[in-house]
């Protein structure tokens, strides 16, 4: 499972200097910012408003079901973001451990 997200849920999939400055400010600015921006603002809006596009073009906008489907976004994207997180801390780690 770990191999998983090393493999399949990191941002960076070469550690060089660059990548690792970049990690290295995200996770000092934290994990609950890093899912905001990353998960929520990044793909989960812009996933919500084409699925929102696609289910009410041509039917008509009921309010029930976009707040339905935004929350199941928002939820999505909380879980990708938190895969993300966890995804690139351990291949973070592990590229850490190989320097050693």
């Amino acid at each position: 499972m770990v191999n998983f997200f090393v493999r399949y849920c990191s941002l960076y999939k070469v550690w060089d200097k660059n990548s690792i400055t970049k990690w290295e400010c995200k996770k000092q600015a934290g994990i609950f910012k890093f899912i905001l921006i990353e998960g929520v603002v990044k793909w989960g809006v812009f996933s919500a408003f084409i699925f929102l596009s696609i289910t009410f073009i041509g039917k008509e906008f009921v309010l029930k079901e976009a707040v339905t489907t935004c929350i199941i976004w928002l939820i999505a994207s909380i879980v990708y973001g938190f895969s993300l997180w966890y995804g690139t801390s351990l291949s973070y780690e592990k590229q850490l451990k190989s320097r050693r």
